[in-house]
């Protein structure tokens, strides 16, 4: 008969599991519902990480998104990219399909482990459901989202039931295991088990110290390995704690716990009474481990220390305790029993599933509110169909020779993510100056081609018209800069941000100030020839001009000894007086910044002219290294302007 009982409660139990997995199934999956893509910048950027690494083959690889610098060995979430990247390839699944549906397949997971922990102290399925009401939302992520954050919450569980249930080394050995995991696909959420298990740890220093033991050194263990990867960042991590920080503008504390509810909070509230006066190192370390995550939480929400990125993705940890502790309270509930007098009043039945009937009550009441809140939860689409259909057609068509593309900032997360191709430019975090250049550039049509030399950009993907003779109409709304249609493009120009259009780097890209025997405003970014930017310096010396002031905008350029090359540009001036003015002016230098001397191409300009073109031809003298490419103001007061400034070997070329 025993047997039998067992079998019918553990069938009972499945029975109760099934419909709170298929709830956590449907929660996770909401905002998927109607939109077939990723939906949170964080997921495309994932998925660009995973493929980048596949490609390299090794968890150093280039930046997908701008091909300058390296994802190296110290990326935080490697195990994550790791793991996607390796399903992806040996199953085959889509990308889409896999940030669609995994998401909740893997919080069904985490519902089930926190199962796991509870079913022992007689709340399981409570714990779970109370588990699925979780959030997501654009700025603590949550379970909808396939993010490192999400795939470690289903960890947490797992951790808390090996220390609170086993005592060997095997247990010991898991623990280890799931810490280093952890540290090398989440580390906030690393530290977040760490937190939860100092209390128990504490609770069992008397009585059990081998036990807090083994537990202490499987935790510290994996950060202890970390150290020679993240002992420069030790120091500078500490004065952040000891520092106030700004509140996080996207995260805010009381909406969050509004989105989660509030009966399942008093619930929670319960569940913390109902622990503590059954007593118990387990029951203990729950409520104490909730306390501990509440009280970092609240130091940072009230008094701003802490670190912004452990109180972003803390609140998740906090409300999956939350969740679990909130089963506690319910089962406490389901718990009541009547007086004799009472069972007497309403039959039996009654009384002894009187506990039952109002845990089904609260649950209703619970899913009326938060299945439509969750509903009703409103998230950003970084692209439509639309949108789609045209990076795969980027992805399948255009060569590797059109690697560097303009697109709008917003978009250009998932443009790399799907076409594999670098972007100038995407807007992650919040919108800065640079992405208003953009949006304005391609609200113009696209009509200044220097920015697009200046920037390497070959590529334009945009929704609006483009109006520019030297793009060609690809696909629609797919534009690729031609060579053929204009000369200053069909030459290679060894300047970098020769037009003074380059967003990135300290601006204006690449280019130097230098100045002597004068106090000179250099001017940038000024209103350039085409519509764009270009530089400007500005004198107020006087006469006699002794000693000779000057004033330059420079770069350094290497040459070759004896090769010819062409040097132009277009000068604007204003009121310039003196013996000098404005030029353009090449200066060389050997090893070691030996200096050579200088070719004078053209003659100062003085008074006030428009845009006015100049070009020479130089050869670089014998011991030339590198050329300077002064832009120059000498000589006298006044103010000149600087634009599209070129210089390229023409040495062999073509008369």
């Amino acid at each position: 008969m025993s047997g039998n009982n067992g079998q019918r409660a553990i069938i009972f139990d499945f029975l109760g599991l099934l419909p709170v997995l298929i709830l956590a199934f449907y929660v996770a999956f909401i905002p998927h519902l109607n939109y077939p893509y990723p939906i949170h910048a964080d997921e495309w950027m994932h998925m660009a990480y995973s493929k980048a690494l596949m490609q390299a083959g090794s968890i150093s690889f280039a930046d997908p998104f701008y091909g300058q610098g390296m994802v190296t060995n110290a990326n935080s979430e490697a195990s994550f990219h790791i793991f996607w990247g390796i399903f992806q390839q040996i199953t085959n699944i889509s990308w889409l399909t896999i940030f669609r549906y995994f998401p909740s397949i893997i919080f069904m997971i985490t519902v089930l482990s926190v199962y796991v922990l509870t079913r022992r102290e007689g709340f399981g399925w409570e714990a779970a459901f109370f588990t699925c009401l979780i959030p997501t939302s654009r700025g603590i992520l949550g379970p909808a989202f396939l993010v490192p954050m999400a795939t470690g919450l289903l960890f947490i569980p797992l951790c808390l039931f090996l220390a609170f249930n086993f005592k060997s080394w095997p247990c010991y050995l898991l623990l280890f295991l799931f810490t280093c995991l952890l540290l090398s696909m989440h580390p906030p959420t690393a530290v977040g088990v760490v937190i939860i298990l100092i209390p128990y740890i504490l609770l069992n220093l008397k009585g059990n110290f081998r036990h807090s033991l083994g537990i202490t050194l499987a935790l510290a263990i994996p950060f202890v390995a970390t150290l020679p990867l993240t002992f420069k960042k030790l120091l500078p991590t500490a004065k952040l704690l000891l520092t106030q920080q700004l509140p996080t503008p996207w995260v805010n504390l009381p909406p969050l716990l509004q989105a989660y509810g509030y009966l399942p909070i008093l619930l929670a509230f319960a569940g913390v009474v109902w622990l503590t006066m059954k007593g118990g190192k387990k029951n203990f370390g729950l409520v104490f481990g909730l306390l501990a995550l509440l009280l970092m939480l609240i130091l940072f929400f009230r008094f701003h220390y802490g670190l912004p990125n452990f109180y972003e993705r803390g609140l998740t940890l906090m409300l999956l305790m939350l969740g679990i502790i909130a089963g506690a309270g319910l089962q406490w509930i389901r718990k009541i029993r009547l007086s004799a007098k009472f069972v007497a009043e309403l039959g039996a039945f009654l009384s002894r599933n009187l506990g039952n009937m109002f845990c089904i009550f609260l649950i209703a009441i619970i899913l009326a509110v938060s299945i439509p809140s969750r509903l009703n939860t409103s998230y950003y689409h970084m692209i439509d169909d639309e949108d789609y259909r045209a990076f795969v057609w980027i992805r399948d068509n255009i060569d590797s020779n059109y690697e560097v593309a303009l697109v709008d900032p917003w978009k250009a997360t998932a443009f790399t993510a799907i076409t594999g191709k670098n972007v100038l430019r995407r807007l992650f975090l919040s919108k800065e100056p640079v992405d208003d250049m953009i949006y304005q550039f391609l609200g113009d049509g696209c009509q200044n081609t220097a920015f697009l030399i200046d920037n390497r950009i070959s590529m334009i993907y945009n929704r609006l018209s483009c109006n520019n003779t030297d793009l060609v109409e690809a696909r629609n709304n797919v534009y690729l800069l031609n060579p053929k249609t204009s000369p200053k493009i069909g030459l290679s120009n060894l300047l970098q941000n020769g037009g003074f259009e380059a967003i990135s780097g300290n601006p204006p890209a690449h280019w130097y100030k230098w100045s002597r025997n004068c106090k000179p405003s250099f001017q940038y970014p000024e209103p350039g020839r085409m519509g764009g930017s270009c530089v400007g310096i500005e004198m107020l010396e006087t006469e006699p001009f002794n000693p000779w002031p000057l004033a330059i905008w420079l770069q350094d350029i290497p040459v070759t000894a004896g090769e010819s090359y062409s040097i132009e540009g277009w000068i604007r001036t204003e009121n310039i007086i003196g013996q000098g003015g404005a030029r353009i002016v090449p200066q060389w230098k050997g090893p070691g910044g030996t200096w050579i001397g200088q070719t004078q191409f053209m003659s100062y300009v003085p008074g006030t002219t428009g845009w006015t073109y100049y070009e020479g031809k130089v050869t670089a003298p014998q011991g030339a290294t590198i050329c300077t490419v002064c832009c120059a103001l000498a000589g006298c007061s006044g103010k000149a302007w600087f634009d599209d400034i070129m210089f390229s070997d023409i040495t062999g070329a073509k008369p």
